[in-house]
């Protein structure tokens, strides 16, 4: 089957889930509705960058008839060029990962090849397969913008002294991939403008779902960790979820988490993983989404979930102390 048609049946599927999980029955049947909620989630990571692809298809058609159109040359040049950017960043990256993976195709229509190397980035990366098009989107795309538009071609990563394991060949793979080292100025000027010190003085309550496939659940002890270390912890509350979105949580989730922080706020009274777990059925009698709190849940550290750089066990990243001292310099951050 082509990847096109198969993607088209999965967002098919992904349609009637949603269809299902609205139905009044569905809502009433918890178990019921965590299990269509676990697959939609998983179908949604497919169907999300499919619609993507789809946008950009339909952005670099309705651009190519406008140029056609446009009487004005420089606009029309513009109007082409604006088609062929969205084709290119519809097709380009998918087709590489395709011929190097399969992962658009059943896995019995995949090469030894393809397997082993979609094998090999999974383990490495410990990325879920259903969110992998999307990492490697923010990490081609986005780190490209930081790194050409925003610091002037100045690039703030490192991977010197990292050495990578979980593929069928470690040996190997930490030999030929690529290293790259960082400029300070602009390890400083990303760290300013995106770094957290800690120093929160107001309260704090989180809501995180344990399988989130993008914003990892770890990044929540990493945040503890730098409240901790600025001596502000009083102020933090987290909650987790036996959920599988990065967002569109619970309604009966938030519903109760915003009451519980401004009771906090206005009371004094600082809720507990436990109380909320036990106040979100009064929201779920109104939304019927589900509560999937659990309170006895605590993330490992940040640091066994993704390698750490040279000060990467060191919280906060930034200190009060240095976000003072880099403000006096002109220029700092990065660009808007």
């Amino acid at each position: 089957m082509d990847p096109s048609d198969r993607l088209a049946e999965i967002e098919e599927r992904y349609e009637r889930l949603q269809a299902e999980m609205a139905e009044p029955d569905v809502a009433r049947d918890q178990d019921r509705l965590r299990r269509l909620g676990k697959v939609l989630a998983e179908l949604g990571e497919i169907v999300v960058p499919y619609r993507e692809y789809q946008a950009a298809l339909q952005q670099a058609e309705e651009a190519r008839s406008l140029a056609k159109e446009e009487s004005d040359p420089e606009m029309a040049g513009f109007l082409r060029e604006e088609a062929e950017t969205a084709d290119a960043r519809a097709a380009g990256l998918r087709s590489r990962l395709q011929e190097c993976t399969g992962y658009a195709s059943p896995a019995e229509e995949r090469t030894a090849l393809q397997q082993r190397n979609l094998d090999d980035i999974l383990a490495v990366t410990r990325i879920p397969e259903r969110t992998l098009e999307s990492h490697l989107r923010f990490a081609t795309f986005t780190f490209r913008d930081i790194v050409r538009d925003r610091l002037g071609g100045r690039n703030p990563f490192s991977n010197k002294g990292v050495r990578y394991s979980g593929s069928h060949d470690d040996k190997a793979l930490n030999a030929g991939v690529e290293r790259f080292s960082a400029d300070p100025t602009a390890v400083r000027d990303l760290s300013y403008d995106s770094d957290l010190t800690g120093k929160v003085s107001i309260p704090v309550l989180t809501l995180h779902a344990i399988d989130d496939p993008t914003a990892f659940v770890e990044h929540e002890a990493a945040y503890r960790a730098t409240l901790q270390g600025a001596h502000r912890e009083q102020y933090l509350v987290q909650s987790f979820t036996d959920e599988h979105e990065h967002s569109e949580l619970s309604n009966a989730e938030y519903a109760n988490s915003i009451t519980a922080l401004d009771s906090w706020v206005r009371t004094g009274r600082k809720p507990t993983p436990r109380s909320l777990a036990d106040s979100c059925g009064a929201f779920d009698r109104t939304y019927g989404t589900g509560c999937f709190y659990e309170p006895g849940f605590r993330p490992s550290a940040y640091a066994t979930r993704v390698r750490p750089r040279p000060g990467g066990l060191r919280w906060p990243a930034m200190t009060a102390a240095q976000e003072k001292a880099w403000s006096r310099i002109d220029g700092v951050g990065i660009a808007p």
